[in-house]
């Protein structure tokens, strides 16, 4: 590894060390909050301050929209953040990605109508919010709830 090493404001808070400007270039690029839309239609490079404003354009100029329980509780990159049509998200939250066999859509409260993540976060959700029946759960009858 090289003794010198580029300056870059995250390098301190990350703790990470830039050989060149050619890989700060690709590490900026690979962080930025760009819109896909604008750079496949129109050819344009669109980079953000924050992924909140990528996603209120998506919204406002494309129609598109990110899935919020995905957003809130996986820790991806922008650029790996898949966004949807509001009928393909309608899809996404409720059988899943057709080309994801592995993800079967975001489970529903059948109390309350709210989505989570996948079946723990739901039934940490039913034990949390719901009445969990501790005469059913004694007479070995699990996962009792009540609205």
């Amino acid at each position: 590894m090289p003794q010198d090493y580029v300056q870059h404001s995250e390098a301190e808070k990350h703790k990470i060390k830039l050989a060149d400007d050619y890989v700060a270039r690709c590490y900026d690029n690979y962080l930025a909050h760009g819109c896909l839309m604008c750079e496949r239609t129109k050819g344009e490079k669109r980079i953000f301050q924050t992924f909140p404003l990528l996603d209120q354009h998506m919204y406002m100029v494309h129609k598109f929209e990110f899935c919020s329980i995905c957003v809130e509780n996986l820790n991806l990159f922008t650029r790996e953040r898949r966004f949807y049509s509001q009928r393909d998200l309608q899809i996404h939250l409720e059988t899943g990605d057709p080309d994801d066999k592995s993800h079967k859509g975001h489970p529903q409260c059948l109390f309350c109508s709210e989505r989570f993540l996948d079946d723990d976060f739901r039934y940490q959700h039913l034990r949390r919010i719901h009445f969990f029946c501790q005469i059913c759960d004694a007479d070995g009858k699990s996962n009792y709830f009540f609205a």
